[in-house]
């Protein structure tokens, strides 16, 4: 051996010597070693010295080379037989992995986990490097140092002497024997943790009405009972609500849709003391919901709306109302209501309208909504009838007629009839947003009556909705005659001369009577005369013993009955006049 060799081979014994933790320390768990804080601390102390002395100790002799023996200091002085002896010894009993390595390598740790109310199981991986002889393992509590707790050959080691409801940390060295000197490997400073508890009950709910809920949750192995826990919601405490031997607590009296926030935490009953698990810091929620609306058989109204109704639900405060019109299609919300119906004022006519219903419970912020009837309840609903304005003209061949848009029309009919005639479909308008049509077709002196049907296109069919049937009428404008002054010797006024102005207009077909105006000079319209259309003399106005000087004006207005109401045509404004 070379003298460098000779020399690190002198100082790692030399710092092997130096080292107080050895396996051959016989080291026992025992409860004493917090119950006294004597012992413990000299523990903690032995064991820190012995943890450190492989990162702080070896730099350290490494770093002072002179206080070493001259014999240490000379490896070049061993004689060749020397070298040679000490050569075959190494290949007789090698070492495959160097010291170093050992020194710098750490137990790799998997976990520490709590078994039960009392105990602590830790897991590490095999070393790494080598097969062992054996681990150390330390532990820690919060703001201690690590303590020595045992010395094992196996892989894991349960430890029996934890607090429960305290936290630990463990970690682990391994022990092998070099040149007859026995080492301890690095460790993990971080170690791996737990809290000497079982796992939190892991709890699962199930609503049971609006008002009452199932909680469960697994086993703990060892608990003796279990306790359930409700939120606070002011203070965000946990209350005491239930103690349960079971796994299962029934939750009654919940006010519908309020949230609930629970947890559940096991216990075991050890010498007068309750050892308590973990639980679910978070908790499980619970909320109620109403039941779920059953639905009654839609009905459609004349107008083309839809009533949906159904059966009040328990926890209900509102409904919220649903409508789909195609079968692949999904519910949409059309509105909202406290009632236990509602008229659909948007039904698409001409489709078949498909409704479902949720019910919603309310309470402070908090809301929850039922369940609902997937296949809801449907009717076949006719398009509605347009709704038509008052007819407007500039004159006979420019009337416009006017309607209201119907929802889901793919557009309208235009229908027309004479008085006492049939209707008529004078032409189609192919889209469903214009509301107006002009008819350039009609003719002059005559009585028109219009309606519309709206008309949708679906699945190869064509639906037609309603319509009115009374409608609304056109009236032409009667054409009056001109206005003749006649004078003429009267008997009846004893020869004085009689005034006599003549006039008339020309029959509107199909007006049921007309209202004759005058006004003299440049006065006030003044109805004048009636006359039904059913008189011998239609069309004639006569007045007589008239003042001269005067002038006067004639106009006419035609009128039909319907229903009991007088519609009234145009009139000529400027009418026919003549001066006495």
């Amino acid at each position: 051996m070379k003298k460098m060799g000779k020399w690190l081979l002198s100082l790692m014994v030399a710092v092997s010597l130096t080292m107080p933790v050895l396996a051959d320390v016989n080291v026992q768990s025992t409860g004493t070693e917090f119950e006294s804080e004597i012992g413990a601390a000299e523990l903690q102390a032995d064991t820190e010295q012995a943890i450190e002395s492989q990162t702080e100790a070896e730099p350290e002799s490494q770093t002072e080379p002179e206080e070493q023996t001259e014999e240490q200091t000379e490896p070049e002085e061993q004689t060749e037989e020397q070298t040679e002896e000490q050569t075959e010894e190494q290949t007789e009993d090698p070492v495959d992995v160097e010291l170093d390595d050992y020194l710098n390598t750490s137990v790799v740790l998997q976990n520490a986990s709590s078994i039960g109310f009392d105990r602590v199981q830790i897991q590490w991986q095999p070393f790494s490097l080598l097969e062992v002889e054996g681990y150390r393992i330390y532990r820690k509590a919060a703001n201690s140092k690590w303590a020595v707790l045992a010395d094992v050959t196996d892989t894991s080691y349960i430890d029996t002497t934890v607090e429960n409801g305290q936290k630990y940390t463990y970690t682990v060295r391994a022990i092998q024997t070099f040149e007859g000197i026995r080492y301890l490997s690095q460790y993990d400073r971080n170690g791996v943790g737990c809290t000497a508890a079982p796992a939190a009950p892991v709890m699962n709910s199930q609503l049971n009405g609006y008002s009452c809920a199932v909680l469960t949750w697994n086993i703990v192995e060892d608990a003796d009972f279990y306790r359930v826990y409700v939120k606070d919601t002011a203070s965000g405490k946990w209350k005491n609500t239930a103690k349960v031997i079971g796994t299962s607590c029934r939750l009654t009296s919940l006010v519908c849709g309020r949230k609930y926030t629970y947890t559940v935490r096991a216990y075991q009953r050890v010498n007068g003391k309750e050892l308590a698990s973990a639980y679910n810091a978070q908790g499980i929620q619970i909320q109620t919901i109403p039941d779920t609306p059953v639905l009654n058989t839609p009905s459609a109204n004349k107008d083309g709306s839809v009533k949906v109704s159904w059966q009040a639900a328990a926890g209900a405060a509102e409904y919220r109302v649903y409508r789909k019109t195609d079968a692949q299609g999904s519910f949409k919300l059309i509105g909202i209501t406290k009632d236990a119906d509602y008229t659909d004022k948007t039904a698409q006519g001409g489709r078949k309208n498909t409704y479902t219903v949720k019910a919603a419970a309310i309470s402070g912020q908090d809301r929850s909504y039922s369940d609902y009837d997937h296949k809801g309840v449907s009717i076949n609903v006719k398009l509605g009838a347009p709704k038509l304005k008052n007819i407007s003209a500039s004159g006979y061949n420019k009337i416009t007629v006017g309607w209201t848009s119907v929802d889901g029309a793919d557009g309208y009919n235009i229908y027309r009839k004479e008085a006492g005639g049939s209707w008529n479909r004078i032409v189609q308008v192919k889209d469903g947003q214009k509301t107006s049509y002009i008819d350039k077709t009609a003719k002059s002196s005559k009585v028109y009556i219009y309606t519309v049907r709206a008309y949708c296109q679906a699945d190869g069919q064509t639906s037609l909705s309603d319509y009115n049937r009374t409608g609304v009428y056109w009236i032409d404008t009667p054409k009056m005659k001109s206005t003749q002054v006649y004078s003429e010797m009267s008997e009846r006024y004893h020869g004085q001369v009689e005034i006599t102005t003549m006039s008339g207009w020309y029959e509107v077909d199909g007006a049921d009577g007309y209202y004759v105006y005058r006004k003299i000079g440049n006065g006030k319209w003044q109805k004048i005369d009636e006359v039904l259309s059913t008189n011998s003399v239609v069309g004639l106005i006569m007045e007589r013993n008239l003042p001269s000087g005067q002038t006067y004006t004639y106009t006419v207005r035609a009128y039909c009955k319907v229903n009991g109401k007088i519609i009234l045509g145009g009139y000529d404004s400027k009418g026919s006049s003549a001066t006495t």
